[in-house]
């Protein structure tokens, strides 16, 4: 472990709170401990931060008996572990600053959200002098990953070599070299990005990829809003991409086109702050957006080419987010920390876009998000719901519209136990042509193949049932297992009835049993899935057992 230096309020006599455990050694608390806070009483506006102690732990810990081995003791030396400074730069606070409660726990959970950081905890030790010490703690995880995995989906094979470092020299910057294979393209990639330019909460991200079907260049830079006590940002954005577009029928391709993509973005926001426990933004931007199409070699003259398009249009949003944050195990992964908002979050974007400038008549463009979960003793309800749509100004008709409704329902009826069901709902109406909603194996159908059936409104429903075990693999994965029933269903317009020579409404359902393997030393959040999902229906032209691996963001 290594500590930046300290010293602790002197007079313990002036202290109006000491902290229980305030003596104790890092070593000796486990960061899923809680987090013993000052009573409110005695926080006032004038309350300061007095000396900030931080303590970052390496990979593996020393002073385990269950990792005190050579490999361990090896890789530990190899690592660079997290700078001091980098610790310092993602935290909302500095001697001399005000504190607050708030200020703390958003704090602690900034630290888990980075890529390189296993956990974190933020805890103050005493209150002397309307001053408080506080200790900020980080368990790191190892993030040079060279990788070679092998997915397989729906019938449908993945495979990917890659050199990552989420944490290069322990300065948190992120650098990728990687090759990949899909079953649409093969991508040649390297990409950068930096979270805190110079020490800065300014970031900006990089990303170059040389593919079998064309090539992407992106570029970013922004000013996010980073705290919830954030009052300004700022930020642009480039693509620039060239790739082979499929149109899919009945699981084939049935046309190709070349699809050119260039997007500018630029924007500026405001906030008041944190009041009332919440935190409201403002928006304003101007985004352009263009893509041209050409035919390739493969084309059924069924298939209409997509348009060429471009639009270019300021636009107002407005993001609201409430801040009700609690701590959970056992939710996306396995017997880690992890944070959930009960607190709703809302995000509204109106733009216009006016023939004059742009391809297209002119138009208003909508996008909306809504977020909200809800917790009853051991049950958790989980709500999103959002929309992308554009109407023509002339005559309010309307030229594309996605929306999507998702609900998750968590029973933790037991310490590894949890009961698990989801609804998510798409609709869609007068879609691009480029632009396709399928049913499958990659849409919660795990018993199908990808792309298994077109659709223009589809409804998939998963009951699961997820054990989260103590197995714990050589200190180094944590397993878990899932038996599960899905339900899906599609209607179809016309058009795509004919085309898939299949009815207007389908129903479909598989079940399946599987593992999850998430590494708990590397790169956070990534749950490995091994499945085999049986298809229920009564379909020759399907296989009757889907063998799924493939690495996911949650369980």
């Amino acid at each position: 472990m290594l500590c930046s230096s300290f010293q602790a309020n002197a007079n313990l006599n002036d202290c109006q709170w000491l902290s229980s455990n305030q003596l104790s050694s890092p070593f000796e608390l486990q960061l899923t401990d809680d987090v013993e806070q000052i009573p409110s009483g005695l926080i006032n506006e004038k309350t300061t931060v007095n000396q900030v102690n931080i303590n970052r732990y390496n990979v593996f810990n020393d002073q385990d008996p269950d990792e005190q081995n050579w490999l361990f003791s090896m890789l530990n030396a190899l690592h660079i572990v997290t700078k001091e400074q980098v610790i310092a730069d993602n935290i909302l606070f500095k001697s001399g600053q005000a504190y607050t409660p708030a200020i703390a726990q958003e704090s602690e959970r900034l630290l888990r959200g980075r890529k390189y950081i296993y956990d974190a905890r933020v805890r103050p030790l005493s209150l002397c002098n309307n001053q408080v010490d506080v200790e900020v703690t980080t368990r790191d995880l190892w993030s040079l990953t060279p990788s070679f995995s092998v997915s397989r989906t729906g019938g449908e094979s993945k495979s990917k070599i890659a050199l990552s470092d989420s944490n290069f020299l322990g300065s948190g910057k992120r650098i990728t070299f990687a090759r990949s294979d899909a079953d649409e393209r093969t991508e040649y990639l390297l990409s950068y990005k930096d979270p805190n330019i110079m020490g800065t909460r300014r970031q900006t991200s990089l990303e170059f990829s040389e593919n079998s079907d064309g090539y992407r260049h992106f570029a970013s830079f922004e000013l996010p809003f980073y705290s919830l006590a954030s009052t300004y940002s700022y930020g642009a954005e480039y693509n620039n991409e060239k790739r082979i577009d499929s149109i899919y029928h009945n699981t084939d391709i049935s046309s190709e086109f070349e699809h050119k993509i260039q997007q500018t973005s630029l924007f500026f926001g405001h906030s008041r702050g944190y009041q009332n426990n919440k935190s409201v933004r403002w928006r304003y931007g101007l985004t352009i957006e263009e893509d041209n199409f050409s035919t390739k070699a493969l084309h059924n003259p069924l298939d209409i080419q997509p348009r060429d398009r471009k639009v270019v249009y300021p636009w107002v949003s407005i993001e609201s987010l409430e801040d009700k944050f609690i701590k959970l195990q056992n939710y996306r992964s396995i017997k880690r920390t992890e944070d959930i908002n009960l607190g709703r979050y809302y995000t509204a974007q109106l733009g216009y876009s006016d023939e004059s400038l742009s391809q297209e008549p002119s138009q208003i463009l909508v996008k909306a998000q809504l977020k909200n979960a809800f917790k009853f003793d051991q049950q958790l309800i989980d709500l999103t719901a959002s929309f992308d749509g554009k109407w023509q100004v002339s005559g309010f008709e309307s030229d594309q519209q996605l929306l999507n409704l998702k609900g998750d329902y968590y029973n933790f009826h037991s310490q590894d136990w949890v009961f698990f069901t989801s609804v998510n709902i798409n609709s869609t109406d007068k879609l691009h042509r480029d632009t396709q909603l399928f049913l499958g194996g990659d849409t919660g159908l795990r018993g199908y193949p990808l792309r298994f059936i077109e659709a223009k409104h589809s409804v998939v429903l998963s009951v699961e049932e997820r054990f989260y075990s103590d197995l714990y693999l050589y200190q180094l994965i944590r397993v878990g297992a899932a038996v599960y029933f899905d339900l899906g269903k599609v209607w179809q317009s016309e058009l795509q009835a004919q085309q898939t020579q299949g009815s207007s409404s389908l129903l479909l359902s598989n079940v399946g049993v599987g593992l999850r393997l998430t590494p708990t030393r590397a790169d956070a959040n990534h749950i490995i899935h091994l499945d085999m999902a049986f298809p229920l229906n009564n379909n020759k032209t399907i296989d009757s057992m889907q063998l799924i691996v493939r690495v996911k963001q949650s369980f």
